[in-house]
C-alpha cells in the first residue's frame, strides 16, 4: 500500500462527513403556529382552505384525530402534504397548534399555508378568542388591589405631610 493512499482515505471521510452535516435537509421541515379559535372552527377552515380555496385533493382525513393528508400541486411540482391540529388550552382559552408539512419543499411554502389559514379564520370568525385571565392571575390582581392604599387612606396622608 502506498503512503499517499493511506492518508487519502481519512481525508475523504472527513470531507464526506462535513458535506453531509452542512447540506440542508428539507425532508424534516415542518412549520407550526398556534391559533386561539375553537377546534371545530379551525377544522372547518382548514378543510375549506385545502380543498376549496387551494383546490388540493384530500387523500385522507380524520376530524377526531385532527389530520388532513393532501396532494400539494403547484406549477407542475407535486408533493405530499399534511396538516395536523393539536388541541391545547381549555374551553375558556382554546389553543390549537396547527402543523403543516410539505415533503421536499421549502419551509416558506408551509408558512404560506399557515398564514392563509390564519387570515381565513380571522375573516370567517373575527378576532381570536381573547385570553381570559386564569384563576391564579385573577387572585394575584385581587391581592394587588387589596394591598394598594386608597386615596383617602390616613396612612397615605401621613406620608405626604
Amino acid at each position: 500500500m502506498r503512503a499517499g493512499n493511506f492518508f487519502a482515505l481519512p481525508l475523504f471521510a472527513l470531507f464526506a462527513s462535513v458535506a453531509l452535516w452542512t447540506t440542508p435537509n428539507a425532508a424534516f421541515a415542518r412549520s407550526s403556529s398556534v391559533v386561539s379559535y375553537h377546534y371545530d372552527q379551525v377544522w372547518g377552515a382548514a378543510v375549506r382552505l385545502i380543498r376549496v380555496d387551494q383546490g388540493f385533493e384530500i387523500s385522507d382525513q380524520d376530524r377526531d384525530v385532527g389530520y388532513i393528508l393532501f396532494d400539494y400541486v403547484r406549477s407542475g411540482h407535486r408533493a405530499q402534504g399534511s396538516l395536523e391540529l393539536i388541541r391545547g388550552g381549555g374551553s375558556e382559552r382554546p389553543e390549537i397548534r396547527v402543523v403543516v408539512h410539505l415533503a421536499n419543499t421549502p419551509s416558506y411554502l408551509e408558512r404560506l399555508l399557515l398564514d392563509q389559514l390564519e387570515r381565513k379564520l380571522r375573516g370567517d370568525y373575527g378576532d381570536p378568542v381573547r385570553n381570559r385571565p386564569s384563576d391564579r392571575e385573577r387572585r394575584e390582581e385581587q391581592r394587588r388591589e387589596e394591598s394598594a392604599p386608597e386615596e383617602g387612606d390616613a396612612r397615605n396622608d401621613e406620608k405626604r405631610n
